[in-house]
């Protein structure tokens, strides 16, 4: 049983089935700062693994502070070869324009939020410029709710509303077809003895729509960071903390009471394998098996990609959870985690919809999901902690293959138009090709 497990509710409402565009291999992508240097072995690295590993886009940093280091003086070599380097891999790259630079505030610090958010536009509709048609999205800053690290000293809605508006204007005056991303907003709130901390993603996004009700106009896609704190399953709720699914339904409930209907993307999730650090991660084995059911959870709650956080370990791993997110160990073997990502690519990457099949099937909390495509269809169920079940699936083919997460395979027979599967903790995929 999955550590910190409490139990979920039996099942959602008997009912139909819920069904969501799906985007395939684009829903994939992964989250990872990437060297300016064009011969550092770590960028070699990301951009390797995260090609074999199936992502279709990488998320990476284009700095203020680097790219404009003094007032009009700009420097975008570094950015030109990252750029360069992701498209020779066929992949994508979502530009993170973010953070302070040292000349645009009146405390002398990079990390400190621009004084005027004109300037900070300025930077954003220069960099669009640069890139039109070779970069098509851009995330406007990181976790700006988090106020001590990403926006000191503490968050502020009405400013980062103000940023997000103007930068908004500029990128797209400098390029018309840019898609402007919301800043990745921090899932859980945070409190110490009863003070906020950290605003919820939910509060947070609120607070910004309520300071300018125009907002909604200036992004086309909500970015959310739904991490785990603690570091438990995906369908596990605790104090302060939602399950995942309810999470996301959160803030898409901001977003419809505000009369707003844009996509969500996750720019940033992970489980992190630290045994050591403040805040325990899990095994590997769990990162792999979190991985796939918080990925199946999230495309079947509508939202449209999902960035995996990070790519590979790094010195300190052991008692440092910012250094044990990777899906390759430090020493370069790949973890669950890697292969379990792959084998989901493998067998949903060409679905053009996603099924929650729960209010149809669901009998003691399982989970059951369906991926539908060219290629035919491909259903992923499991039971989350306690006891295992069975579930019957409707056979739309003769005859099915029975992938488990491991990547174990075995032919699988329909009995009177149905499958029967045995279910448990462990995603298993049900193909129909």
């Amino acid at each position: 049983m999955d550590a910190g497990w409490v139990p979920p509710p039996v099942c959602p409402p008997a009912g139909a089935a819920v069904t969501w565009p799906f985007a395939g291999i684009e829903a994939f992508g992964i989250a990872r700062a990437l060297p300016d240097d064009p011969d550092s072995p770590v960028r070699a690295d990301v951009l390797e693994t995260s090609a074999e590993a199936g992502v279709s886009s990488i998320r990476a940093d284009l700095l203020w502070d680097r790219i404009e280091p003094e007032r009009g003086a700009f420097d975008l070599s570094g950015s030109d070869t990252i750029l360069a380097d992701v498209e020779s891999r066929g992949l994508s790259l979502l530009g993170l324009l973010a953070y302070g630079t040292s000349w645009a505030s009146a405390r002398g610090e990079a990390r400190y939020p621009p004084d005027d958010p004109a300037d900070f536009a300025a930077f954003a509709g220069s960099v669009a410029a640069r890139y039109v048609g070779r970069i098509r999205q851009y995330e406007v800053w990181n976790e700006e709710n988090v106020g001590l690290r990403f926006w000191p000293p503490e968050p502020d809605p009405a400013a980062y509303a103000a940023l997000l508006g103007s930068t908004a204007d500029a990128l797209r005056d400098a390029d018309p077809d840019a898609i402007v991303v919301y800043g990745g907003l921090f899932g859980p709130g945070i409190s110490i003895l009863d003070t906020v901390v950290v605003p919820s993603a939910a509060s947070f996004l609120g607070d910004t729509l309520d300071a300018d009700p125009s907002l909604g106009d200036s992004f086309d896609v909500l970015a959310y960071h739904p991490y785990r704190y603690p570091f438990d399953a995906p369908e596990a709720a605790a104090e302060g903390r939602e399950r995942l699914e309810d999470s996301i339904a959160s803030v898409r409930g901001v977003l419809s009471a505000h009369g707003i209907d844009r996509p969500i993307w996750i720019t940033e999730v992970g489980w992190h394998t630290s045994p050591d650090a403040l805040m325990r991660g899990v095994t590997p084995e769990d990162q792999a098996r979190f991985l796939v059911r918080g990925y199946v959870i999230a495309f079947g709650a509508g939202v449209e990609r999902v960035y995996w956080y990070t790519s590979r370990d790094q010195d300190g791993w052991q008692s440092d959870q910012e250094a044990a997110f990777g899906w390759i160990a430090e020493d370069g073997t790949p973890k669950p985690a890697f292969y379990a990502h792959r084998l989901l690519v493998d067998l949903v990457g060409d679905a053009i919809t996603v099924t929650d099949l729960r209010p149809e099937v669901c009998v003691r909390g399982e989970h059951v999901y369906r991926f539908d495509g060219p290629s035919g269809r491909t259903t992923v169920a499991w039971t989350p902690g306690g006891e295992p079940s069975e579930t019957l699936l409707e056979a739309s083919k003769l005859g099915a293959e029975l992938v488990r997460w491991t990547g174990e395979r075995a032919p699988l027979e329909p009995e009177g138009g149905l499958y029967r599967i045995e279910l448990d903790e462990d995603p298993v995929f049900l193909v129909e090709r």
